[in-house]
């Protein structure tokens, strides 16, 4: 290694003169910095000791110098990868092989467990420990971790299914197998879910009777109509009164109608040349496109949106803010609104959210007899068999 040290205040050399230690007379505070060279790596290798003791330093930068030959010898990065960086390489390099389902659930998945968990963490520093930990957080996130505005906006169960975990499982051992195969990490960590208790039966998700519906929306009704200065707020009252009618009567999953735009919206003719809608759900939503054709009140709830918002053009969003934008969610309003009408709760104390009209659709459906349990799957985008059951 070169010797010229002239800037240097002061200098120690370690290992045969390959490390060297040294203060700057430029530094308001003498921290020792790392200057070295090693074989397999084109030019120096600095790093700041961040210590003013030479002993730290010392064994700071020796540490280094045998780390950084350990990875020259086993064929392993330079500089350190975290798990968001790897996680983000794995998925550009392999998301043009996956459905628009399976990328949307890896999206999900991973923005609100595997990132807020693993992030910032160093790869090949993610333990059998730290995944042992990471999964006693998982369970236990929607009842501790999750915000009060999450909560309200997703239907979730409180304790994750075993099938949940085991889907959650294959996805984190595909991130560290396609990280060791690239040499990021020497070994895949254990990243066995622990048991949670199978679910004793189907649970069945609280859904409104006919009273129960009729009471909601005729305080929706009343609260729509409110009088209130501000043109926006009117605007978003008006809208969520339509919302919960319309997904009342097509069933839709609160995805799939916040992506819905005008365009994907066409009168149709039913079979006794009755007017009708057909509505085309898109692609990206949870199992892919299909056409849905709801209840013909839902015509009326339509033509109410188009009265009102300003957004109206085939391209744009059909459940959209007074500015255009999509509305996230409406969950919060809603359960706000639910409790105001005590109808937060079934009888059996189960919290009623957006994804409770979905139900309340199917159900009435089926009781009505308008339609059989294998049209009604088709309409809905799921099994008979999940129809039974929930």
């Amino acid at each position: 290694m070169g010797k010229d040290t002239t800037f240097f205040k002061e200098t120690v050399w370690l290992r045969d003169d390959r490390i060297l230690l040294y203060t700057t007379h430029t530094q308001k505070k003498p921290l020792w910095q790392v200057r070295m060279r090693v074989k397999g790596i084109k030019g120096y290798v600095r790093q700041s000791a961040k210590t003013s003791n030479l002993g730290e330093a010392s064994a700071f930068a020796e540490e280094l110098y045998d780390e950084l030959r350990f990875k020259i010898k086993n064929d392993l990065p330079i500089k350190k990868m975290t798990f968001d960086t790897v996680y983000e390489k794995w998925f550009k390099a392999n998301e043009s092989s996956w459905s628009e389902h399976r990328k949307k659930f890896f999206e999900t998945t991973a923005n609100r467990y595997f990132l807020p968990y693993f992030g910032i963490k160093g790869i090949e520093s993610i333990t059998d420990r730290i995944v042992e930990e990471y999964w006693a957080w998982r369970i236990s996130y929607w009842s501790e971790v999750a915000s009060q505005d999450e909560r309200d906006s997703h239907y979730f169960a409180e304790t994750p299914s075993r099938k949940t975990l085991q889907m959650e499982q294959g996805f984190l051992r595909q991130i560290f197998l396609w990280a060791r195969k690239r040499k990021f990490v020497l070994f895949v960590p254990d990243i066995q879910p622990p048991k949670t208790p199978k679910n004793k039966g189907i649970e069945r998700r609280p859904a409104f009777t006919k009273t129960e519906y009729r009471k909601l929306y005729r305080h929706l009704r009343k609260w729509s109509k409110q009088e209130t200065p501000d043109g926006k707020l009117k605007h978003q009252r008006k809208m969520l009164y339509r919302y919960v009618l319309f997904m009342a009567n097509t069933g839709l999953r609160p995805n799939e109608a916040k992506q819905l735009l005008w365009q994907d919206i066409k009168p149709i003719r039913d079979k006794n040349n009755n007017p009708q809608l057909q509505i085309h759900v898109a692609p990206t939503t949870k199992t892919g496109e299909r056409e849905v054709v709801p209840t013909e009140m839902t015509i009326e709830h339509v033509n109410a949106i188009k009265s009102f918002s300003p957004h109206t053009k085939p391209d744009d969003y059909v459940f959209c803010s007074f500015d255009g934008k999509p509305v996230e969610n409406f969950g919060k309003t809603f359960k706000k609104l639910l409790s105001e009408a005590n109808l937060l709760t079934d009888r059996h104390g189960r919290v009623r959210t957006i994804y409770s009209l979905r139900h309340t659709y199917a159900t009435m459906r089926l009781l009505e007899g308008e339609i059989d349990i294998y049209l009604l799957s088709k309409n809905l985008g799921t099994s008979v068999k999940m129809i039974e059951q929930h």
